[in-house]
């Protein structure tokens, strides 16, 4: 009897460890200053949110202002009417927020070769024996808020390259319900909106141009420029790229079908 109990005791005080462990873990991020000798596997076996401050230009790569501002590369774009039509990505950045905002940027990654970039992460020891080669990623322009989206891959970067400080809204999945709405956007909800978003457990995080964050797969995320831009010029200039095991990339390539 007295082993039973003995027993019991410890599974209790297990149970209790691990729910205290990973209501510890929902609030916890990582920051660390970037080094050249760094063990990131070692660091990224945490699971949370890593901040690479002073990252090097090798890992910054050329997505800024200075670099692309003048370049007449054709922008793809609609108007309130849904109507398609491209503008040189010089006239675009001059732009103010009301003009038409653009569709997607992937194909400016070349030009910048943001491909090589990233590899010169994996060349500089972020890389996992389970990982598959990275891919090209892609330059953002970040001009909104956008809605929550859960991490698939193993690790997403999001680098902060020039313009507005990116504002990260971050939380665990564990403090997310299931919910039906199409698409949350954090800072703006309401509890009349969104029920559950009041009870949320949530870090926000400043990143600014320079910097860079490593979020693990399981966490939500929402982005943001910290200042309200003016003009398209005035966003935050920032790319993402992320790093795939097998197993995540099958889930992204079936949760994008």
């Amino acid at each position: 009897m007295l082993l039973e109990t003995i027993f019991v005791v410890f599974l209790v005080l297990v149970g209790a460890l691990i729910i205290y462990r990973g209501a510890i873990h929902e609030f916890q991020i990582l920051q660390k200053d970037y080094e050249a000798d760094v063990d990131w596997p070692t660091l990224l076996t945490e699971q949370l949110p890593l901040v690479i401050r002073k990252i090097p230009s090798s890992w910054l790569g050329g997505w800024s202002i200075a670099k692309t501002g003048n370049r007449t590369w054709p922008v793809l774009t609609k108007d309130d009417q849904d109507k398609k039509f491209k503008i040189p990505w010089n006239a675009y950045l001059m732009t103010d927020m009301k003009g038409p905002a653009h569709h997607d940027l992937s194909e400016f990654a070349g030009p910048i070769k943001l491909a090589t970039t990233f590899q010169n992460w994996v060349y500089d020891g972020m890389s996992c024996m389970h990982w598959l080669p990275v891919q090209t990623p892609h330059p953002i322009l970040l001009l909104q808020e956008q809605p929550l989206k859960k991490m698939i891959a193993e690790w997403t970067a999001i680098v902060s390259t020039d313009g507005a400080p990116v504002e990260l809204w971050v939380a665990h999945e564990g403090s997310i319900p299931d919910h039906d709405e199409e698409e949350v956007f954090p800072w703006t909800a309401t509890t009349s909106t969104v029920p559950w978003i009041g009870d949320v457990k949530y870090i926000e995080i400043k990143l600014r141009p320079g910097n860079a964050i490593l979020i693990p797969k399981h966490w939500w995320v929402s982005m943001r420029p910290a200042i309200q831009p003016d003009t398209k010029r005035d966003g935050a200039w920032m790319w993402k790229g992320e790093f795939h095991s097998p197993a995540s990339q099958f889930i992204s390539f079936l949760s994008s079908s």
